[in-house]
């Protein structure tokens, strides 16, 4: 058979779904560049400090895989719905949609091993260190009104930690938990402007991947807290991972250099 009959008995076959075998390899293209393009920016994400440029093409090939994706279910819409409809294809459903639910509730409640995953990548991104140079944009306080302002923290020598063991040779360094924060001109505590993620969740960890439990440190900004003023259900100022006042000023810790913009 040869390439014009090969054709011709494709689009006989496609002709019940309406589907022509030029659009469908389309989808299956643009479906396997973008899946390689998420594959390899997520590896690269999942390993590396963060970085903008990276991050924006990853989110474009995301972009790109949704396009194709829609584009291929509704290729194939009259089948799947055909598919969905039989035994077979009501459980698989369930079973993807059981699974898609358990992966949720793992990374928002950092149930293991989702949080071991997701702390062994901010490991490995801290095993390169602080690279000279670099530096990150935090914008907090996004949408509201007020005077604008920008902080630059610059890392130096010893901004982080000695190297620490991981395994297999690897080494991870600590970077410091920080707070900005405003006070009237009699020092009473107005705001705060930025902290990082690990002191404003209570999102800390031992360094054993075996215990999972968060740990309460009220020993992490005690300053800041008391000048906060909350006092949790269990009697200690550090806040929750339930707190209000802190929704759009809680980032993660960077690595190096970073500016805040706030307003």
């Amino acid at each position: 058979m040869n390439g014009r009959e090969q054709i011709q008995q494709e689009r006989v076959t496609a002709r019940g779904t309406s589907i022509s075998p030029r659009r469908r390899s389309w989808v299956s293209v643009l479906l396997s560049v973008a899946l390689i393009g998420m594959l390899v920016t997520g590896v690269l994400s999942y390993v590396l400090p963060y970085s903008p440029d990276l991050s924006g093409m990853h989110t474009w090939f995301g972009i790109a895989f949704s396009v194709a994706i829609v584009w291929h279910l509704l290729n194939n819409l009259r089948s799947l719905t055909g598919y969905l409809k039989n035994r077979l294809g009501k459980k698989q459903l369930a079973v993807g949609s059981l699974v898609s639910v358990v992966i949720i509730v793992g990374v928002f409640a950092a149930f293991p091993p989702f949080s071991s995953v997701l702390d062994f990548g901010h490991k490995l991104k801290q095993v390169k260190g602080v690279e000279a140079g670099s530096y990150q944009t935090l914008f907090t306080r996004s949408g509201e009104t007020g005077l604008a302002l920008t902080i630059e923290l610059r890392a130096g020598d010893h901004y982080e930690s000695p190297p620490q063991p991981l395994f297999l040779g690897l080494s991870y360094r600590s970077t410091p938990q920080m707070v900005f924060w405003t006070e009237d001109l009699t020092g009473n505590y107005l705001e705060t402007l930025y902290v990082t993620k690990k002191v404003a969740t209570s999102n800390f960890r031992t360094a054993s991947f075996s215990d999972t439990s968060l740990k309460r440190r009220p020993e992490s900004l005690p300053y800041w807290s008391h000048k906060r003023g909350v006092v949790d259900d269990d009697g200690l100022m550090v806040p929750l991972a339930n707190n209000q006042d802190l929704d759009g000023v809680t980032g993660a810790t960077p690595v190096g250099h970073y500016d805040i913009n706030t307003v």
